[in-house]
């Protein structure tokens, strides 16, 4: 028997993932197909934009609570052009691979 899809838990996360990133200053992007993980792109919108890990801890905070297993971000690992990743743990397989494109002047 085929696993059941995580996407529509994921989607249902998305605009509560928006509304914390917009508050920092961000935005985010949704790309990859949604079967295995959750992928994240978040970019600095404003000037005054939050630190990554300052947005990270927000977005794990929004989240955890809709986490089978609480554990904190893993990460931060550099990546192409100074994007910082991070993989926030769900449970059950679950996870949010999430990037976060630097702010101008900080890569």
């Amino acid at each position: 028997m085929k696993q059941p899809s995580l996407a529509a838990a994921y989607l249902y996360l998305v605009p509560l993932l928006t509304k914390v990133a917009h508050e920092h200053g961000y935005a985010i992007a949704v790309h990859g197909t949604l079967a295995r993980d959750l992928d994240i792109l978040a970019a600095p919108w404003v000037d005054e934009a939050s630190s990554p890990a300052d947005l990270v801890a927000a977005l794990y905070a929004r989240v955890c609570s809709y986490a089978w297993d609480q554990q904190e971000p893993m990460g931060p690992t550099s990546k192409p052009h100074g994007r910082l990743a991070w993989t926030i743990l769900l449970g059950g397989g679950a996870f949010i691979d999430l990037s976060v494109m630097p702010r101008q002047g900080t890569a």
